[in-house]
């Protein structure tokens, strides 16, 4: 099981070892979320901006951003963060969209969910639980 827990949670891992520091009872506001353009032809890239302000120190944690397409399956990516103090945060991703055998960026409308989480966003473990989400989206439009 020890091995389960490094490969599936190894937040929950460092957090038992007392390596990664554990603040139960964060609060974090999210102020707002920007996807810049709105719009773009394929192989543009857009900037995801999240605004948030920590109201109460979180613990080592994740922020999570996963993009889905008008068709095909949800990608994403994810950033460790050993956890915040109190006050205002900007969180940017940049996503560009050259199409790849993954995925095609076709034409029309993606929604994009960042999520803030302590621990591994998702988990039943302890010291794990989303602090804020956003939803917004953009569009690829023909070239």
């Amino acid at each position: 099981i020890k091995v389960w827990v490094i490969e599936k949670n190894p937040i929950y891992f460092c957090e038992t070892l007392h390596v990664c520091p554990v603040h139960d009872g964060g609060k974090v506001n999210l102020n707002g979320l920007t996807i810049t353009p709105s719009s773009g032809k394929v192989g543009a890239t857009f900037q995801i901006e999240a605004l948030i302000t920590v109201l109460n120190q979180t613990s080592t944690g994740e922020i999570v951003i996963t993009v889905t397409p008008p068709s095909g399956e949800p990608f994403g990516d994810s950033i460790l963060d050993t956890g915040f103090t109190e006050g205002n945060y900007d969180i940017k991703f940049s996503l560009k969209t050259d199409p790849t055998e993954q995925e095609a960026f076709t034409p029309g409308e993606y929604q994009v969910v960042i999520t803030g989480c302590d621990g591994v966003c998702g988990s039943k473990l302890p010291h794990t639980y989303t602090l804020f989400e956003g939803k917004t989206n953009f569009t690829i439009v023909s070239a």
